[in-house]
């Protein structure tokens, strides 16, 4: 009979941290990433900095157009708005023999 594997949880409790700092750093909580990198470091002596600021790439030089793109036709065009005049305000009538 064997006996069943143990689970490392400091592990995977590291693995969750590093997860919720990628998911902090993507959506620009920088101050929840910064925390949660210190307990990484204080903890588990796991470092989630860069180790040396990667050189950006240089962007692709845009394609330049004389002209905007003309928009696109329709198939079918938009059926014409009906005018349609507002309803005569009328006074109520008074009952004959009043």
């Amino acid at each position: 009979m064997s006996t069943p594997e143990i689970r490392d949880t400091r592990a995977a409790y590291r693995d969750a941290l590093i997860e919720e700092h990628a998911s902090y750093v993507r959506a620009g909580r920088t101050a929840a990433a910064e925390h949660v990198a210190r307990v990484l470091l204080a903890e588990y002596d796991h470092d989630v900095t860069p180790a040396a600021p990667a050189a950006e790439p240089e962007p692709e030089p845009v394609k330049e157009t004389a002209a905007a793109e003309p928009a696109p036709e329709r198939a079918v065009e938009a059926p014409p708005v009906k005018k349609t005049a507002a309803a005569r305000k009328t006074t109520a009538r008074r009952p004959a023999g009043n």
